[in-house]
């Protein structure tokens, strides 16, 4: 891991690109966001920002072309959460507001993305179907309510 810390905090570019190609692969965008936080601790907002902007476009691409938002998000918190703990030092309030955050995002989800909510149901349904058939039975109707 310290090889990898040093590689990514060798110059800007080096970030740029490790960040855009974790964010660009499919369940890595935490990476990215780590990568991102990494740089925004340490450099300061500026060079987090740069870092944070060239990950967002494979993360922008994800969310146009397949409808998923998550990588875009856990970019978004990233910068937003490193900065609040290099300004306050207070592991405390970061968390908070990464827990309001949450709240907020799990509130407005079902709202703002209803096709999402109902394909990620659906998905559900079949996995449970195909691994346990009583759990979609047991559940009936509260299960299709979605």
């Amino acid at each position: 891991m310290g090889a990898f810390l040093e590689f990514v905090m060798r110059g800007p570019v080096q970030a740029i690109v490790v960040a855009m190609m974790a964010t660009a692969m499919p369940l890595m965008s935490w990476l990215g966001g780590a990568v991102v936080a990494l740089i925004t601790l340490s450099q300061g907002v500026t060079s987090g920002a740069k870092v944070f902007v060239c990950a967002m476009l494979p993360a922008l691409y994800w969310w146009v072309s397949a409808g998923d938002p998550g990588a875009a998000w856990i970019l978004i918190l990233s910068m937003v959460l490193s900065e609040v703990l290099r300004r306050t030092v207070s592991w405390d309030k970061t968390l908070t507001i990464g827990a309001v955050w949450a709240l907020i995002m799990g509130s407005l989800i079902p709202v703002l993305m209803p096709e999402f909510v109902a394909e990620l149901v659906e998905l559900t349904g079949k996995l449970y179907s195909k691994f346990n058939p009583e759990v979609i039975t047991q559940l009936g109707d509260d299960f299709q309510s979605y």
